[in-house]
């Protein structure tokens, strides 16, 4: 967002070559900084790496241009004996791409003093936002799956547990004595119809 914000007000015309020449420093810490978020990890483990997951999934170079270098395998989790699911995204999705594209333009455009070239790294910008939304959102509907598949398996289980705790109630010996006396009364009355016919 604040990237955005710099682009629209260095897309101006208003703004000199100092201003926008000022603003690189904040686009290039908006640039580290979104690597470093695209470089996380929890638990020790890389967030966006794929399988790669003790190392960085990007990198920078010389020139200050990031790469992608985790794998190209995606993390699942077994949620069943036949289920599993992706449990990562990947950063060489091209939505993150995109967005280190389009920071990287805007730094760009703004040292070389390049209104249009600023007014078309808004545009990146504006496409490359809305495509991290739309992950988050990708992301959120994968975790609400999962939410209703544990709530599924969780009543599962209840059911399972006690459909087993009526079973295992049951008195044996209670039961076989019942079906002893059934037969018992049910051989006396064929006695009794034996003797009427």
């Amino acid at each position: 967002v604040r990237a955005q914000t710099l682009a629209v007000q260095h897309a101006s015309g208003s703004m000199s070559a100092a201003d926008r020449q000022a603003a690189v420093t904040e686009v290039q810490h908006l640039l580290t900084q979104f690597a470093n978020d695209a470089n996380q990890k929890w638990q020790g483990e890389s967030l966006f790496a794929g399988t790669a997951v003790d190392k960085a999934a990007f990198t920078v170079n010389a020139a200050g241009n990031y790469t992608y270098t985790g794998s190209q395998q995606d993390r699942t989790v077994a949620i069943s004996g036949t289920h599993q699911v992706k449990s990562n995204v990947r950063g060489d999705d091209a939505r993150f791409t995109a967005s280190f594209t389009a920071l990287k333009g805007l730094e760009t455009a703004l040292t070389a003093n390049n209104q249009a070239g600023v007014q078309t790294a808004l545009g990146d910008l504006n496409l490359a936002g809305d495509g991290m939304v739309n992950l988050t959102s990708e992301v959120g509907g994968r975790l609400s799956s999962l939410t209703v598949s544990k709530t599924s398996y969780t009543d599962m289980q209840f059911n399972l547990t006690q459909t087993l705790s009526t079973h295992e109630a049951a008195d044996i010996p209670t039961a076989v004595a019942q079906l002893q006396q059934a037969r018992t009364a049910l051989q006396v009355s064929y006695s009794q119809i034996s003797r009427l016919g």
